[in-house]
C-alpha cells in the first residue's frame, strides 16, 4: 500500500484501509476522498437518505453496492 496515503492513519483507520485493499483492491481513505465507492468505483453521489450516508462513511459503499450487500437484511421475514 502506498505508505503516502496511510501515513498518519490511525490503527482503526489503517485496518479499514488495508481490508479495503484486500476486498476490493482500492484504498477506502483514497475512495472517500473522491467521493468514489470503494467496490464499484462508480461515483457515490447522493444518498437515497441519512443511513445510506452513514454506511458510505463506514464502509465505502455506494447506494447500490450497500442494496446488494444488505439486500438479505432488508426483507421482511415470511
Amino acid at each position: 500500500m502506498n505508505t503516502e496515503v496511510t501515513h498518519g492513519l490511525s490503527p482503526y483507520d489503517k485496518f479499514r484501509d488495508d481490508t479495503a485493499m484486500k476486498f476490493f483492491g482500492r484504498s477506502l481513505t483514497l475512495a472517500q476522498a473522491i467521493n468514489q465507492c470503494v467496490s464499484c468505483g462508480k461515483s457515490a453521489g447522493t444518498f437515497k437518505d441519512e443511513r445510506y450516508k452513514r454506511e458510505y462513511q463506514i464502509s465505502g459503499l455506494c447506494d447500490a453496492c450497500q442494496d446488494e450487500v444488505f439486500k438479505d437484511f432488508d426483507e421482511p421475514e415470511a
